[in-house]
C-alpha cells in the first residue's frame, strides 16, 4: 500500500498587517505541512462589531453572516468583507429577532437563525419566509441542521439540579416539535460540553466532540445518529497546555473546542482555542472580559475521519470563531487601534506520496 504523508506549512500571512501570524506546531513527519493564508478580512469602519463575535456562517452566495453577544440581529458582510448591514431588525414581529445565537446557511439557499424561542428562516435576498416556534431552546452554543425536516440543537442552559450533568442534545422537527433528547455522558464524573457538525454522507447522523472544560483531558469525537445511537468513537486523548507553572497553580486557562467540520470524505477539521504561553501576562477587564480572548490563540487540527488519527495542526494568532465550507476558518482579532476585525483563513493540505 502506498503511504501518504500530509505536509502542513504556514504561507504568506504577514502582508498589510491584516494577516495573522501562523506556524506549524505538530507534524507527523518532515514531509507534513498545512498551508494557511488570509482570503478575506471583515473589517468594519462603522464599528458595527460592538461585541465579541460568537459565530460566522457563509451563504451560498458568498456573504458572511456574523452573530455576536451584543447585536440582536446577525450582521451581513459581502464577499469582499464590506459591511452590508444587519440581517433584520430587533423585535418580536415577523422576521424580527430578539437575540440570535446561531446561524446556519449551508443546508440550502436559506439562512436559518435560531432566536431565543424560535427559528426564523430567510431567503437568499435576506427576506423572512418562515418562522418556526417550538419549545424554548434558550441560547444555543452549538447546532446543526441535518436536513430540511429536522435539526439538532444544544442549549447552554445548565441543569441547576445537577451541575455535573451535561445539557442533552435536542432533536427537533422542522415545525419545532421536540422529537427526542440525546443524553451526553459525563467524563470522569465531570460535565461534558459538546460541539456538533453535519455528517456529509448521512443526513441522519452527526459528528460530536465531547470535552470537559475543567480538565487537561483532550477531546473525543463521536458519530451519533439522530435517534441517539453512538455509532463510532474516534480515539482521541490529547491535551494542550503550554503553561509550565500549572502544577504550582492549577487555576489556569485550558483549551476549548470551538468548532468541528467535516472537510471531505476522509478528513475532519477541529478548531481549538489554545492558551498562549504568556497567558498570565494578558490583563482581563472585569467589566466585559473582552481581553480574555487575547489570552488564547487559534489551533486548527486535521484528523483522519475514519481512524481519528491527527494528521497535523497549525497555530494562528487570534481567537477562533468558526469553521466554514471550502477549508476556511474565521478568526477574531483587533487592529492596533482596537478596531475589531474578523479574518477568514484559508487552510489546505498537500499530499505527497513517497
Amino acid at each position: 500500500m502506498r503511504r501518504r504523508l500530509y505536509q502542513l506549512t504556514a504561507a504568506s500571512l504577514l502582508a498589510l498587517g491584516a494577516i495573522p501570524t501562523a506556524s506549524a506546531q505538530r507534524t507527523l513527519c518532515e514531509h507534513c505541512e498545512l498551508s494557511l493564508s488570509t482570503s478575506v478580512v471583515l473589517d468594519d469602519p462603522a464599528a458595527s462589531l460592538r461585541g465579541m463575535p460568537a459565530l460566522v456562517s457563509v451563504t451560498r452566495a458568498g456573504q458572511y453572516v456574523v452573530t455576536e453577544n451584543v447585536n440582536c440581529s446577525p450582521l451581513v458582510f459581502g464577499t469582499t468583507g464590506l459591511f452590508l448591514g444587519p440581517l433584520t431588525r430587533e423585535g418580536r414581529g415577523p422576521g424580527e429577532l430578539t437575540f440570535a445565537s446561531w446561524v446556519d446557511s449551508e443546508l440550502d439557499d436559506s439562512v436559518r437563525v435560531i432566536d431565543i424561542d424560535r427559528i426564523v428562516v430567510f431567503n437568499g435576498e435576506r427576506q423572512p419566509v418562515r418562522t418556526i416556534v417550538g419549545r424554548t431552546p434558550g441560547v444555543v452554543s452549538t447546532a446543526v441542521f441535518l436536513r430540511p425536516g429536522a435539526y439538532i440543537a444544544q442549549s447552554t442552559i445548565q441543569d441547576s439540579r445537577n451541575l455535573t450533568r451535561a445539557v442533552p442534545v435536542i432533536v427537533r422537527s422542522d415545525s419545532g416539535r421536540v422529537l427526542r433528547e440525546i443524553e451526553v455522558p459525563s467524563i470522569n464524573g465531570q460535565k461534558t460540553f459538546v460541539k456538533l457538525a453535519r455528517k456529509l454522507d448521512d443526513d441522519r447522523a452527526f459528528w460530536m466532540t465531547e470535552k470537559v472544560v475543567s480538565s487537561l483531558q483532550g477531546y473525543r469525537v463521536v458519530v451519533v445518529t439522530d435517534a441517539g445511537v453512538r455509532q463510532r468513537l474516534l480515539p482521541q486523548n490529547r491535551t494542550w497546555w503550554l503553561g509550565a507553572d500549572f502544577k504550582r497553580n492549577p487555576v489556569a486557562a485550558l483549551s476549548k473546542v470551538q468548532f468541528i467540520k467535516q472537510m471531505d470524505a476522509e478528513h475532519l477539521a477541529v478548531l481549538i482555542a489554545h492558551p498562549v504561553k504568556e497567558w498570565r501576562s494578558v490583563a482581563v477587564s472585569p467589566s466585559n472580559m473582552r481581553n480574555d480572548r487575547e489570552r488564547y490563540e487559534t489551533v486548527i487540527e486535521v484528523l483522519d475521519a475514519r481512524s481519528g488519527v491527527l494528521l497535523g495542526s497549525a497555530t494562528v494568532r487570534g481567537y477562533p470563531i468558526s469553521l466554514l465550507p471550502n477549508r476556511r476558518a474565521a478568526v477574531y482579532r483587533e487592529a492596533p487601534d482596537g478596531t475589531p476585525r474578523i479574518e477568514i483563513i484559508q487552510y489546505s493540505m498537500s499530499v505527497r506520496p513517497l
